[in-house]
């Protein structure tokens, strides 16, 4: 989730491919990992406009708004 953040902040889109790759696990666990999160309101999935291969993930405004209040010290 800090890698998406992080991402974010910079301006940077994130894959659900990269994800899987950054953190080094095999897709279908990336697959399975990114459904929990998004059946808990912490990310969405975006598809690319053009390329159906493609799926973005997003962090949502409330993982946003949580993860920089731990930052904070909050």
């Amino acid at each position: 989730m800090l890698e998406l953040y992080e991402a974010e902040r910079a301006g940077r889109a994130m894959t659900v491919s990269v994800m899987g790759l950054i953190d080094r696990i095999a897709p279908t666990t990336t697959l399975r990992y990114l459904e929990a999160l998004q059946s808990k309101g912490a990310i969405r999935r975006v598809a690319h406009e053009s390329d159906n291969r493609v799926t973005y993930v997003r962090l949502t405004q409330a993982a946003k708004a949580a993860i920089d209040q731990a930052l904070d010290g909050g």
